[in-house]
């Protein structure tokens, strides 16, 4: 599917300061009920219910799987600075995601948004899609997680590797990391490129048994870039039907 390069719009949207507060669509009940247009394609996957939580440096928020951000379905999670549990709570986001739209070349709107999720209105689902944009429930439901590595759990991995030879267990974060090759992964997108990865012996397989390890990207001169918290998903538009835009699916 072409999307002409020009009607392409990318928009973090972003809501409430302290006591503001998000209030729902006027208009959700008939995008809900004119979410009509089907197709064979679209799988049949639930809403998203894993959440993670970035709490590094300064900052504490909410990280969604599903394209939405800072929140918990009902209140806002983007604290900074972030404080001791007890403590007056600042936030300065109450809710963001993506809107992802456009035509294709037969003039046909392809659109992906989400807002506040009132009466369960989704456009956005768990998991990459195959090669065909399709997927199904169960790689919705397979990724319907975030992975999380610290920085210092790789550092001291990269220590322990310093001769060749692992001595300590490998951490789980680092194991389970759904990079390339890696066969926790499930099966199906064990081939394709996932999440990033420092490949140790070059083999374009994650492996940390011979010292690979998650990355965040590689530099400009191909070093290994690390944040003290990483967290890895993946989301897709082509899991169900748009019933936030009542839009066809981009894929």
């Amino acid at each position: 599917m072409k999307i002409n390069a020009y009607l392409l719009a990318i928009l973090f949207t972003a809501s409430g300061f302290f006591s503001v507060h998000a209030e729902e669509d006027v208009n959700r009940e008939s995008s809900r009920n004119t979410a009509t247009v089907q197709s064979s394609r679209l799988a049949d996957c639930g809403n998203t219910a894993a959440q993670a939580e970035l709490n590094i440096n300064n900052v504490r928020t909410t990280i969604q799987v599903g394209g939405d951000l800072w929140w918990d379905f009902a209140n806002p999670k983007y604290q900074i600075p972030k404080v001791d549990p007890g403590e007056e709570e600042r936030h300065s986001i109450f809710a963001g995601s993506i809107w992802l739209g456009g035509l294709d070349a037969g003039g046909n709107l392809k659109l992906g948004a989400q807002t506040y999720r009132q009466g369960g209105a989704n456009d956005f689902f768990a998991g990459p899609l195959r090669a065909d944009g399709t997927t199904d429930v169960e790689n919705c439901n397979e990724f319907d997680q975030h992975w999380e590595v610290l920085a210092s759990d790789i550092d001291a991995f990269v220590a322990d590797f310093g001769d060749g030879v692992l001595d300590d267990p490998v951490p789980a974060s680092i194991l389970e990391w759904p990079a390339k090759g890696n066969p926790n992964v499930l099966a199906e997108f064990r081939d394709n490129d996932l999440a990033p990865f420092w490949d140790e012996d070059g083999d374009g397989n994650y492996n940390p048994s011979v010292g690979d390890y998650p990355i965040l990207q590689l530099s400009a001169e191909g070093e290994p870039v690390l944040g003290d918290q990483m967290i890895w998903w993946v989301w897709n538009d082509a899991g169900g039907l748009h019933t936030e835009t009542a839009a066809q699916a981009i894929g």
